[in-house]
């Protein structure tokens, strides 16, 4: 509640103030404002906050009586606000203790003595307090940087022990020590100079796309995108030795189709991310991510090398495990209060850069599985993405047009009314969209034969289809294309595997994101209180508000005054100035 108050000279006795009748002016009780004394030259205002109970509303002088000696003196240049208001910080005032009237500094003095800090000036803010926190020595360590430390050492520790390069990457190997002619590899056919755009495109997709968009986030954007970075870099290293770990190789080669490979489980993982960021602390977003990846890949195999499903785009193994995983977790953290939901909110700045993100999405997200087709099959997975990433944009705006209440084009994210939070949304965007796009390859496989529209090529896009070995259809099939021998399986066979692949993905992900959420509850694993949720306060340096000196002498020398941005006020004083 703001209240303006009248600063005026000190109040006539008893008997006169009875007698005197009030000068024109305006007189509001009920809004607690009253503006009098009209004909004097000065009158000023004061911002207060907190007041005690049963204060009164009116009448109340903001400070120590002014003398009408003190509105006497003018200074030219400057307005009547301006030198009546040295609380706000207005231009034409200096700031501390030697802006204040001779007669208020024994008030003042006074009240620091006595412990009390004065009225007029704002509590400092939560962030505030954690700026001006003493540091600590060189050697003191946080959970999170011990266990970063700690991670990052084993990391190293394990890639020494058991990677090696694969042989197009060995300068070891004899293919790289000859030239072509006598027997070499050719540099052309070398996978890295074909491949590495499809790795650069699965960085941009993480890095800028999905951390981008979770920049709507007003007072969580360096989590969204610095935390976006973290996630990436482990779950890619994590990826790689536990697809390694898993295959029958007793040593694990790298090679960039690892790397992307391993790019797959990694944007799993922020789509993970974007369900619990601003719930979760660091700590526990490193911890999940360490959870989430071998049950990924174990997932993934299963569907895979198990069912012999086939999900090209990743829509099941990537997106709706991910999504699965991520608002089960958010669902065994707990949920958060009404006051901490409200600020998750956005601005139109932040949901502009998460917009931003969105576009790169659209941008990115039809290159990055191509890797895994060749061909006309390349050729096919390319138009099919693209046109389907564009006819999904223009639904959208219909659609947050219809979910508005004034039918206007919104730029929030639909949310499941499930009663489970979900910060980006990602149960709508990616959890309902992979289940979309699950339930279309069990419709597409029923319809898939040998004469259909695909011909012999079917095989090649499902492999277990293909005829058994050492029979004649084999013989008559491999006479035409060049195919692996199969399992045999018929069309609707192979959409039942299909369909349980995309039913044990989605119960492994729920289970284990709701088993992982729990024991990420634990005290150990630094719990976010209710004040540091969406916030980036506790974990990051954040800008200082505190003014530079020059900008108060500037003024005070006869400068430019100030503006509101170089005055860095508290926030609470600028919303009381707005208002």
């Amino acid at each position: 509640m703001v209240r303006c108050w009248k600063v005026s000279s000190p109040s006539p006795p008893e008997r006169a103030r009875s007698e005197t009748t009030h000068p024109p002016g305006v007189h509001l009780r009920g809004l607690s404002v009253t503006i009098a004394d009209t004909h004097r030259p000065a009158l000023g205002f004061s911002i207060l906050q907190d007041l005690p109970q049963g204060h009164p509303d009116i009448q109340r002088e903001a400070g120590p009586p002014r003398t009408p000696s003190a509105h006497k003196k003018r200074s030219s240049g400057h307005s009547n606000l301006n030198r009546a208001s040295p609380r706000l910080g207005f231009p034409g005032r200096k700031d501390g203790e030697e802006s204040l009237r001779k007669e208020e500094k024994p008030q003042m003095e006074a009240l620091k003595q006595d412990g009390h800090p004065p009225q007029d000036v704002a509590a400092p803010r939560p962030e505030q307090h954690r700026q001006r926190e003493v540091g600590k020595p060189m050697w003191y360590l946080t959970r999170t940087t011990a266990t970063l430390l700690v991670l990052q050492g084993l990391f190293i520790i394990l890639f020494t022990a058991f990677i090696r390069y694969d042989e197009m990457a060995d300068a070891s190997h004899q293919g790289n020590n000859h030239e072509p002619i006598l027997g070499g590899n050719i540099p052309e056919d070398n996978p890295a100079a074909f491949l590495n755009p499809q790795l650069t495109n699965m960085q941009m997709l993480v890095l800028v796309g999905v951390g981008l968009r979770l920049t709507f986030l007003r007072e969580f954007s360096y989590s969204s995108v610095g935390l976006s970075l973290l996630v990436m870099a482990i779950s890619l290293q994590w990826a790689i030795l536990c697809v390694g770990f898993m295959s029958d190789t007793e040593v694990i080669y790298l090679s960039i189709h690892s790397l992307l490979v391993a790019g797959e489980v990694s944007i799993s993982g922020s789509v993970s991310q974007g369900a619990v960021a601003g719930a979760a602390s660091p700590l526990q977003l490193v911890l999940l991510t360490l959870f989430h990846v071998p049950l990924q890949t174990i997932t993934a195999r299963l569907s895979y090398l198990t069912f012999q499903a086939v999900d090209r785009g990743g829509s099941v193994s990537v997106h709706l495990f991910g999504a699965m995983y991520g608002v089960s977790a958010r669902f065994a953290l707990g949920s958060s209060g009404a006051a901490q939901r409200s600020r998750a909110s956005a601005t139109k700045t932040s949901q502009v850069t998460a917009f931003v993100g969105t576009m790169m999405l659209v941008v990115y997200l039809p290159s990055v599985w191509t890797w895994t087709t060749i061909g006309d099959d390349l050729h096919r997975a390319l138009l099919n993405t693209f046109l389907t990433t564009v006819s999904a944009a223009v639904i959208a705006f219909p659609v947050s047009s219809i979910a508005h209440t004034r039918r206007k084009f919104s730029l929030r994210v639909l949310r499941c009314r499930v009663g489970v939070e979900d910060t980006a949304g990602v149960g709508v965007t990616h959890g309902l969209a992979g289940l979309m796009g699950g339930l279309l390859a069990v419709i597409m496989a029923t319809m898939a034969s040998e004469t259909g529209s695909y011909g012999h090529s079917v095989y090649q896009i499902y492999p277990a289809m293909a005829p058994r070995a050492e029979t004649q259809d084999l013989s008559e099939v491999t006479s035409y294309l060049v195919v692996a021998a199969g399992l045999g399986r018929r069309p609707i066979l192979q959409a039942a595997y299909q369909l349980a692949a995309v039913l044990a993905t989605a119960t492994i992900a729920l289970l284990g994101g709701l088993l992982s959420g729990l024991l990420l509850r634990l005290p150990l694993c630094e719990r976010l209180t209710q004040d540091d949720l969406y916030n980036d306060g506790r974990f990051w340096q954040l800008p200082t508000l505190h003014p530079p000196p020059c900008h108060a002498n500037t003024h005070a020398h006869g400068g430019a005054a100030p503006t509101r941005d170089q005055q860095h006020l508290p926030l609470t004083q600028e919303k009381a100035i707005s208002a």
